[in-house]
């Protein structure tokens, strides 16, 4: 895809890239009100170069892709302008992030090198989420004197209402779980 000019009204996805091998967006400008920008879900060596995303709760959601190359791109006034999740490698180099609620996420994503991108006006900048996730099950001695270490009882509460609630719809589990 090259050089298209795209304003979404109704879709939930602007461009939606599913599976597949080296596909490329090129010198698109995409702009919407709700959902994602370019989704790109599994598949490998996607590459996205020269783009404007706009508008979106996403913009540009990364699952499950296998070393993706996403290198001057402008993403602006999205909730999230770019999320890399589960993937494995990848580049995400010379992006312009502005005016996100947060300019880039990474969470469980395995050699994902995110050097030179420009981070302006964002509520936050680049967010590693695997520290974070990485804590929750059992909590992390590593934390201690970090906004995350008050995280566990309240993270314990929420798993305690879950349950509760999960059991009250006869949601199963073992009998013998806590001896």
């Amino acid at each position: 895809l090259a050089g298209l000019v795209i304003q979404v009204v109704t879709s939930q996805v602007g461009i939606r890239l599913v599976g597949g091998f080296s596909t490329k967006i090129q010198n698109v400008v995409l702009t919407g009100a709700s959902g994602r920008g370019v989704s790109l879900d599994g598949g490998s060596r996607q590459q996205m170069n020269g783009s404007t995303i706009r508008g979106f709760a996403a913009g540009v959601p990364i699952e499950d892709v296998s070393w993706p190359k996403i290198q001057t791109n402008t993403l602006e006034g999205n909730g999230t302008g770019m999320r890399v999740l589960h993937g494995d490698g990848g580049q995400v180099f010379f992006n312009t992030f502005r005016d996100n609620g947060v300019g880039l996420v990474v969470a469980a994503a395995h050699h994902v090198d995110v050097n030179s991108n420009s981070y302006q006006e964002n509520g936050d900048g680049l967010v590693w989420a695997l520290g974070l996730a990485a804590t929750q099950p059992v909590g992390l001695r590593e934390m201690f004197g970090s906004m995350t270490k008050p995280f566990h009882p309240g993270r314990a509460a929420q798993n305690g209402l879950t349950a509760a609630l999960l059991a009250a719809r006869n949601f199963t589990s073992t009998e013998v779980g806590i001896e």
